[in-house]
């Protein structure tokens, strides 16, 4: 007997290790998607793009797509039949360490150099490019764990409701002309 195998079916795709960066964005999308909230992939990926270069300041547990990945996989094991309420998911994304860590460019002397690091006004990769935009009589760049975030708690509330606004709830409340 010869028997079809299907190599897209679940049984024969490769197994992601959801310790790995890169898988990380995968593991978003799909716990979305459980969470029948695919359409604000765009939101949550978009705002952790602001994070890309960030992570190769910070401890490897502190690593802002893999943290992200956590809040939506724990999100999706603890869920009941109940819908997710994307405040609880957003909380639960204000809690990350990596959004305690601030980042300020030195002088030679350890003095503040331009501003510290905004995420939310400045994404990280031309903030963290050493050659091209490192401000006048930057030295080195430093990074430190604050107990206050770095971000505006509300600001990061009202981006990612802002994304859920727009993408995911017209779909669920669909109006009639």
């Amino acid at each position: 007997m010869i028997r079809a195998v299907n190599p897209l079916s679940a049984a024969n795709r490769p197994v992601r290790d959801p310790a790995d960066r890169q898988a990380a964005i995968f593991g978003i999308n799909q716990a979305l998607k459980t969470l029948d909230l695919q359409e604000w992939s765009w939101t949550v990926l978009d705002w952790l793009r602001l994070y890309d270069g960030f992570e190769q300041y910070l401890p490897p547990h502190d690593d802002p797509m893999l943290g992200t990945a956590r809040v939506f996989a724990s999100i999706v094991r603890r869920r009941t039949n109940v819908r997710v309420i994307v405040s609880d998911i957003i909380k639960d994304i204000e809690e990350q360490p990596f959004l305690h860590w601030h980042a300020q460019w030195m002088d030679v002397q350890g003095a503040a150099v331009g501003k510290p690091w905004k995420p939310l006004g400045e994404p990280a990769v031309p903030f963290w490019e050493f050659l091209q935009n490192k401000p006048d009589g930057a030295h080195e760049l430093r990074t430190q764990h604050l107990p206050p975030m770095h971000v505006d708690s509300q600001a990061l509330r009202n981006w990612l409701v802002a994304g859920y606004l727009r993408f995911v709830l017209p779909r669920r409340n669909p109006t009639t002309p």
